[in-house]
């Protein structure tokens, strides 16, 4: 999927998920934080890396905010 404009860094994101954690579960871990429209995109970088963009600033915050976000319990 192409963007018009790539995001701020400052809306990017890196961060490693726990083992065994599907692609699913990490789109629903940050739209618990974000809101459903708070991702602009998410990229598995191997293994348990993954890199996202919020969609927005307002999203950023949040996810800057909140420091951690849920997966599987972890």
């Amino acid at each position: 999927m192409a963007f018009a404009a790539p995001p701020p860094k400052a809306h990017c994101f890196t961060f490693s998920a726990p083992e065994r954690s599907t692609v699913d579960d990490v789109i629903d871990a940050l739209e618990v934080v974000t809101g459903p429209a708070g991702i602009k995109s998410l990229q598995h970088m191997g293994g348990v890396k993954f890199g996202a963009a919020a969609a927005n600033v307002h999203a950023a915050t949040k996810l800057k905010s909140r420091g951690a976000i849920l997966l599987n319990g972890i």
